[in-house]
């Protein structure tokens, strides 16, 4: 029979040093050098989530906002997820134009998806299952901001704006 062990701080503390484990990986055709974290941790996908909500509410206040303006705001998300599971070069603080300019960077160079390609498959699918789940409000937020626009656009619009107005 196995030797039960006590929960306690001491335990917690070697449970802690399993879970904060980070390994290195290349990428890039010259091989950039960047170390990753190999287990994600719930709290840290919910800090993406709300730093992106952040981000929502901070394009929710520009008087104009574009289908442009929210397709890059989503493309941010893989961006946090960057800045947060790795120690790749992304800024941090939350100034949207020079976020979207590195998302791009990113996306466009091919180093956003082969960044990401190397966690394992478990830790991608608990990354996307625990954003899916957080990601619904933040894409109602996107919609309202979306509808707000088109009554602007058109103000004799009169279908949504008691939405708006109310919730």
């Amino acid at each position: 029979m196995n030797k039960s062990k006590k929960l306690n701080l001491t335990e917690l503390k070697k449970l802690e040093k399993k879970i904060n484990k980070r390994k290195k990986v290349y990428v890039g055709e010259e091989k950039y050098e960047i170390m990753i974290d190999e287990f994600i941790k719930d709290t840290d996908i919910d800090e993406i989530v709300m730093e992106l909500n952040e981000l929502i509410d901070d394009l929710r206040k520009k008087e104009k906002v574009t289908n442009t303006d929210i397709k890059n705001i989503c493309s941010l998300h893989p961006l946090l997820m960057i800045r947060k599971f790795t120690d790749a070069s992304v800024p941090e603080g939350n100034d949207i134009e020079k976020l979207i300019n590195v998302s791009n960077l990113y996306i466009n160079t091919g180093l956003t998806f082969e960044i990401l390609s190397h966690f394992s498959d478990e830790q991608v699918k608990k990354m996307n299952d625990r954003s899916t789940e957080l990601m619904k409000e933040t894409g109602k937020k996107l919609g309202e901001i979306a509808l707000q626009q088109e009554i602007k656009k058109n103000p004799n619009l009169n279908i949504g704006r008691s939405m708006i107005n109310n919730g």
